[in-house]
């Protein structure tokens, strides 16, 4: 899917996307139609479920590592959580 792509805008893509849905966590009127476009792009490019869950836990790792000062389960459990949402809306 990803063979003839700028990684390097995929990589802004995904940082924007991720800021977005951390900034819209309180605001599904925001979230839920956002997810729903990204989950519409991917689906255009031809994307496939299979492969999330080599991102999950590529993304889950980086989490981990990024706020190691915030190791929590209380605080880990919340962005899992996030993640998960936001990605079932994406792939719905």
């Amino acid at each position: 899917m990803l063979a003839k792509t700028n990684m390097k805008m995929e990589r802004k893509n995904l940082l924007e996307s991720l800021v977005l849905i951390v900034n819209s966590l309180r605001k599904p009127d925001v979230l839920g139609p956002a997810l729903a476009g990204l989950g519409e792009s991917h689906k255009e490019l031809g994307a496939r479920e299979e492969p999330y869950a080599l991102f999950d836990d590529g993304l889950m790792g980086t989490f981990d590592q990024y706020f190691e000062d915030d190791r929590t389960p209380g605080l880990k459990g919340a962005r899992a959580d996030a993640y998960y949402a936001a990605l079932a809306g994406v792939t719905a």
